[in-house]
């Protein structure tokens, strides 16, 4: 490029003998200086001189009109006029470098602002309206004195707290979708009880995860500056910032991904930091509707290039750490709903819903700030817990037609048997039909009122067998209706007696007419439109009988799937943190029984809340302690399977 303009211009001045171009950065001064040496006959240097001088000096004047502050670099320009030669040194200091992003501004503003500052009545006159939700900030001095961190009754213990900040490991997961091992992080701290929200308060809580290490302290996150399967997750090098509170307690959340082919087991510790930042000792400043109207404080400079009826276009420079807010105001001083803007942070034009008549600037002159730097050990990811569970005494059994005809002899009535379907009062004010079939009885609703629709339910009633308790798939439902095969299992979890701890004796539901039964309600995931009636429902109730029952140790299950006798595939697939904290396995197996957690102590504890069947395997969580020696899971070799099949068509007009 050089080459090309000295060519260039030795062409049209034959004069011209020399022509140089150079960069110097000095590191010491701190400066940038551009020189260019020009060498020629003294006449031609001479008035080559004077009119340099008197160009620049033209230019800045025309640039004062776009850019004071472009204007203000043509006094960094210097032209010496030395004997045959023209040098010519634009210098840039350490303080200018700042001034460009100025000019940009400037001249931005200039290229897209409206003309002049007359009240043109051109553009779209909105009518008025006030801001809502405005926060005072005087409120924000309610966290210059900040109380140490205090945990709620059912949170759960913080794995890492100084002062009024606190740090969790909410849970460690299997992301199914990218086979990544997660770790959700949470910060957290107290807030004083108000009326209103603290998110409108500026005030922030950023939590920043810098490395998630092995015992050899290697970095075990994805490197994903790159990476583009994320979706709405924020990346691994992302800070999480914001406000957001509940419970007397604001808190940022960070979601992180080991790299591919490491899990929860090669981990070691979490590295991070969290702060808090809220702006407080707030002060207003009102600017009178003028061109050139300002204000400069803490390094901040904030002044009005051009207005309209509605608008105002503005420019501010400097560090915009003290700005809070900037506000339209009416001719009463309220503030204005803002519609629309465009430019950048440092040059915009902002409209307004009304007219404006002054601008409001609220500036914050201190902050109240906070900074933890915090290592979680593993070993304190998740607190040890009291065990609070019921014991297993009896595990589910065989059980040959003999005992399902002793559960069956005493039959029930119809009519009370409806009495006792009819009893939970949504169900039954949007029953749509039912079933009298002995050995089970069904109750179908469906209210298809709502524009948001909801599934039919399913309540059935099924006959008490003990040895059946706890079977995860004794109960089988079959679910047909027009186009869609659905398949769900009836939970067959019977009430017991307990005495210190332990499961005594299991009992049913209730009995009708001595008949021991017991029930449940399952919902039908159709696919219905809102207020989309169902069709006819059929199917079958498959009870599956046990009549030889394997017993399988698995061991301890880690986030690794793995293959066991009798097909079962098990894994873990998450802890969750809690004031009772649990972990999760994925468990799938033909003729699943139930899997059984059994303690160093020879104790036994099932899952908790029964478990969840979904997409064709088992979740089944248990309360997460080091007392396991060992899981059990229980199958049926052989099974002796019952079927009942029933027909329901819905009746709306009831």
């Amino acid at each position: 490029m050089s080459a090309h303009i000295i060519k260039k211009v030795m062409s049209k001045n034959e004069e011209v003998s020399a022509l140089f171009f150079g960069l110097d950065i000095n590191l010491l001064s701190q400066t940038i200086s551009l020189g260019s040496q020009i060498n020629a006959n003294s006449a031609w240097t001479d008035e080559k001189y004077l009119s340099a001088n008197k160009f620049i000096m033209e230019s800045k004047g025309d640039a004062s009109k776009i850019s004071e502050t472009l204007a203000g670099f043509f006094d960094n320009i210097n032209i010496e006029n030395a004997k045959g030669s023209l040098i010519t040194t634009l210098k840039l200091s350490e303080d200018d470098i700042p001034k460009l992003t100025d000019v940009w501004s400037e001249l931005v503003m200039k290229a897209f602002s409206s003309n002049g500052n007359s009240q043109s009545t051109s553009q779209k006159v909105s009518p008025e309206s006030l801001m809502n939700s405005q926060w005072d900030y005087k409120i924000n001095d309610k966290l210059i004195a900040l109380p140490d961190y205090k945990k709620a009754e059912f949170d759960a213990k913080p794995s890492f707290v100084d002062g009024p900040l606190a740090v969790s490991v909410n849970s460690v997961n299997i992301n199914e979708e990218l086979n990544l091992t997660e770790l959700n992080i949470e910060g957290n701290m107290n807030v004083p009880k108000i009326e209103g929200w603290w998110h409108l308060s500026k005030a922030k809580l950023t939590l920043k995860v810098n490395s998630v290490n092995d015992k050899a302290g290697n970095n075990l996150l994805r490197d994903e500056r790159c990476v583009k399967d994320l979706g709405y997750r924020g990346s691994n090098h992302d800070v999480s910032s914001g406000f957001n509170t509940t419970n007397l307690k604001a808190y940022a959340q960070k979601t992180l991904r080991l790299s591919e082919g490491y899990n929860f087991s090669d981990v070691a510790n979490v590295k991070g930091a969290l702060s808090f930042s809220a702006p407080v000792n707030i002060e207003t400043i009102d600017l009178p509707l003028q061109k050139g109207a300002g204000f400069e404080k803490h390094g901040f400079r904030f002044f009005i290039n051009e207005f309209d009826r509605q608008s105002v276009s503005y420019a501010v420079s400097g560090s915009q750490k003290h700005l809070i807010e900037i506000q339209g105001l009416n001719a009463k001083g309220e503030a204005l709903s803002q519609s629309y803007s465009w430019g950048t942070s440092d040059a915009k034009t902002q409209h307004y819903q009304g007219d404006v008549k002054s601008i409001r600037l609220i500036f914050s002159n201190a902050f109240s700030e906070h900074e933890m730097h915090f290592i979680i050990e593993k070993k304190e990811f998740f607190p040890k817990a009291e065990l609070k569970v019921n014991y297993l005494t009896t595990r589910p059994s065989i059980v040959d037609e003999n005992d399902w005809a002793n559960a069956t002899r005493q039959k029930w009535g119809d009519t009370n048997a409806k009495q006792f379907l009819e009893k939970e009062k949504y169900l039954s004010n949007n029953k749509v039909g039912d079933l009298y079939q002995f050995p089970f009885a069904m109750m179908l609703s469906h209210d298809n009122s709502q524009s948001w629709g909801s599934h039919p339910s399913l309540k059935i009633l099924s006959p008490f067998v003990s040895g059946l308790t706890f079977n995860l798939q004794a109960i089988e439902l079959t679910a047909h209706s027009i186009n869609e095969k659905l398949s769900y299992y009836v939970k067959n979890s019977a009430w017991y007696r307990i005495k210190n701890n332990f499961i005594t004796e299991y009992i049913p539901h209730t009995e009708i007419d001595k008949a021991q039964v017991l029930s449940d309600s399952v919902n039908i995931g159709l696919k219905l439109k809102p207020k989309e009636p169902m069709g006819k429902l059929s199917g079958e109730i498959k009870v599956n009988l046990p009549q030889r029952i394997e017993t399988v140790n698995v061991g301890l299950p880690d986030f690794k799937q793995t293959l066991h006798n009798h097909e079962i595939l098990i894994s873990r697939v998450k802890i969750t943190n809690g004031q009772t904290p649990h972990t999760t396995y994925r468990v799938e197996a033909p003729n699943l029984i139930n899997m059984i957690a059994v303690l160093k102590n020879g104790n036994e504890m099932l899952p908790l809340q029964g478990g969840v069947f979904k997409d064709g395997f088992w979740s089944l969580s248990y309360q997460l302690t080091d007392q396991i020696d060992h899981f059990d899971v229980l199958v049926a070799s052989k099974l002796n399977t019952l079927k009942f099949p029933y027909e329901i068509m819905p009746n709306y007009n009831k």
